[in-house]
């Protein structure tokens, strides 16, 4: 299985990534979700499975930890308007692994009010929404995503859309005409 033979090539990296003692941080939920649910299947020592999935955190859900443990406070660096108008949409798979409500939690931390999509899901999918096949359907469910946006008036040059996927961000813009950025990226913007 190809799969296997790539994986058992990742485990010594991922062994001296563990022994080190630092932590992982993947901004693109999907591959997290493949790392810290899926990639069980392919490495054999539950240990190191175990052991890897402590160390791997979204970049949101890493910052929400270090302001509880009191190691950061980052009052003290971003600089962000609070009556800024934000839409978050979380990515699907940041959803199903209980991730969902951690740009919510930190945005809430800093006194920033967000509006957050109900959608489940874009449409997206990954690479499902490119395919010929699948390109209809794709757009079909990412609708509902588009009119909540349109309708929560998020179109203004000054409201901000953020999603945490990829592909998320590239259906957003596709579907209404506006850029979504990834949460790090708007906070890299308030960084003083």
């Amino acid at each position: 299985m190809k799969q296997k033979k790539k994986s058992d090539e990742l485990v010594p990296y991922l062994l001296s990534l563990i022994n080190s003692g630092r932590d992982i941080i993947i901004s693109e939920p999907s591959v997290l979700s493949m790392v810290t649910f899926e990639y069980k299947k392919f490495i054999i020592e539950e240990k190191i499975y175990s052991l890897l999935k402590k160390i791997c955190y979204d970049p949101i859900e890493y910052l929400n930890i270090q302001i509880e443990k009191n190691k950061i406070d980052l009052s003290k660096f971003l600089k962000i308007q609070k009556d800024v108008d934000i839409f978050y949409h979380g990515h699907c798979q940041l959803k199903s692994i209980g991730l969902g409500n951690e740009v919510s939690k930190f945005f809430n931390s800093l006194n920033i009010k967000i509006k957050e999509s109900t959608a489940e899901c874009c449409g997206m999918a990954g690479s499902f929404g490119y395919k010929k096949d699948y390109y209809d359907l794709s757009k079909k469910v990412g609708e509902y995503l588009g009119n909540e946006i349109i309708e929560s008036d998020f179109l203004e040059d000054n409201k901000i859309i953020l999603a945490s996927g990829t592909s998320c961000r590239e259906q957003i813009s596709d579907e209404i005409k506006k850029e979504a950025i990834h949460p790090i990226e708007f906070l890299e913007k308030f960084l003083s």
